[in-house]
């Protein structure tokens, strides 16, 4: 009988495949170096990396931890409990206008037009075919201060309607789909992986990308750090870097076996991130990928001044 190879053996090979970028291969640190992350999938590289050890590849001895949101993180960060972490540009935009030293150091987990992860939604039964169905209607979204609505509001202007056509509710992404069902709200913005959740339970179908009215693609995650750091630990933070960039190739090409690691982490299922949406991940960090989402930030009042995205990244 022919046999198998395990699905760990499958990742530990794909891992010895992956070639950092010789510049950045270091020998072995003497200092840990604290890498804040989330579970969630567009922040998701930094796990890859533990568990293909792309960290040891690159001469980088990593702590790694986990916590439960991208506001956690840089409150880590900016009282000194860990080194590297990652949150949404806005976020960090906003640290910065208010004297926090953050600056980008890598791009994470991003939105694509060709694999769009946040859409907006109604109830798999609803009427609702267009954007001018939904004026006087109400949206659910996970926060009124944060892209997902900003990006459902410029899809309603680009779309015929004012931006204040709609009423905005916030909500739990998990109570959504029911909700959407019930008439409580007549669509929602939904992400992953409640929308597939919502899906496979038959309570919603996809209306409309709105993240495209912002641009066909932008950073959702963005890895950072605080100036000092970098300028102390140039070559540590450009290993880590290699390292991020490589598990993201390689969880574009396997979206399979990271969806296992995902799940580990986040403690989901293998049904539930085997079914959900995956985002794409950068292999770069350009202004063009940051300066969509800083700019209708600044437009809509959830940044005090406009921003630079030149001015956010670090030169290392």
């Amino acid at each position: 009988m022919q046999h198998r190879p395990s699905r760990a053996a499958v990742i530990a090979g794909a891992a010895a495949a992956i070639t950092l970028a010789p510049c950045t291969a270091l020998r072995a640190q003497t200092a840990t170096l604290r890498v804040a992350s989330d579970p969630f999938d567009a922040f998701a590289e930094a796990l890859y990396a533990q568990d293909l050890g792309l960290y040891k590849k690159a001469g980088l001895d990593v702590d790694l931890q986990l916590f439960t949101n991208g506001a956690a993180i840089t409150t880590a960060l900016a009282g000194g409990a860990a080194d590297i972490g990652i949150s949404n540009p806005i976020a960090l935009a906003t640290a910065v206008l208010h004297g926090v030293p953050f600056t980008m150091i890598a791009g994470g987990g991003m939105y694509s037009s060709k694999a769009p992860t946040t859409l907006l939604c109604v109830a798999a039964t609803s009427p609702i075919k267009t954007a001018k169905d939904l004026d006087g209607k109400t949206i659910a979204v996970g926060s009124l201060r944060d892209i997902t609505v900003l990006a459902a509001r410029a899809w309603l202007v680009q779309n015929g309607l004012a931006a204040t056509s709609a009423r905005f509710v916030e909500m739990p992404y998990t109570a959504m789909g029911p909700a959407v069902q019930r008439g409580t709200v007549d669509a929602v913005v939904l992400l992953e992986p409640a929308m597939s959740a919502a899906e496979g339970r038959g309570e919603i179908r996809v209306l409309a990308s709105v993240y495209d009215a912002i641009a066909p693609e932008f950073l959702i995650g963005a890895y950072f750090s605080t100036a000092d750091f970098v300028g102390k630990n140039p070559a540590q933070v450009r290993a880590f870097t290699s390292a991020i960039y490589a598990a993201g190739k390689w969880a574009n090409a396997n979206q399979s076996a990271s969806a296992d690691i995902l799940g580990k982490y986040a403690k989901m299922p293998p049904e539930t991130t085997h079914r959900m949406r995956r985002v794409l991940y950068a292999d770069r960090l350009a202004p063009s990928l940051v300066q969509p989402e800083l700019d209708i930030a600044y437009k809509n009042g959830l940044l005090d001044k406009a921003v630079s995205a030149a001015d956010l990244i670090a030169r290392i």
